[in-house]
């Protein structure tokens, strides 16, 4: 799946990967840059943006998100959006997570122009069970 060069990482699951990345936030909530992603594009709901990795892959085993910016930030939380029972086949065929960014009231928000939104995503490159011939 991916066509990436990877360090090995020790896990109980098979093919491990480590994805970072890096979301920049312009003015009005717009994204200014990103790093490490195929694509990062602002939607029309306060502080929501759907992340695009760079390849697929089979599962999305975790992720981390937090943010950086001078001041203290209007960020209290980052969600990711999706049905729960259908996110995984959804991701093995497109590589795209809808980030939801929410203030300490829980209400959707726009971060502040410059905040950076860093990433990290653990995912699984292999079909093979994380079992498989140890049983």
């Amino acid at each position: 799946m991916a066509n990436l060069n990877y360090s090995r990482v020790q896990a109980y699951e098979k093919e491990v990967k480590l994805i970072y990345a890096t979301v920049t936030i312009g003015s009005s909530g717009a994204v200014s840059s990103s790093q490490g992603l195929a694509s990062a594009v602002k939607e029309s709901t306060a502080g929501q943006y759907t992340i695009t990795l760079p390849n697929s892959y089979y599962k999305l085993l975790s992720n981390s998100a937090t943010t950086m910016h001078p001041t203290a930030s209007l960020v209290a939380a980052i969600d990711i959006l999706g049905t729960p029972a259908t996110f995984q086949a959804s991701f093995r065929s497109s590589p795209a997570i809808v980030i939801q960014c929410r203030d300490y009231a829980g209400a959707a928000v726009n971060p502040a122009s410059g905040t950076q939104i860093r990433l990290k995503f653990e995912v699984r490159n292999s079909e093979v069970p994380a079992n498989a011939g140890n049983d």
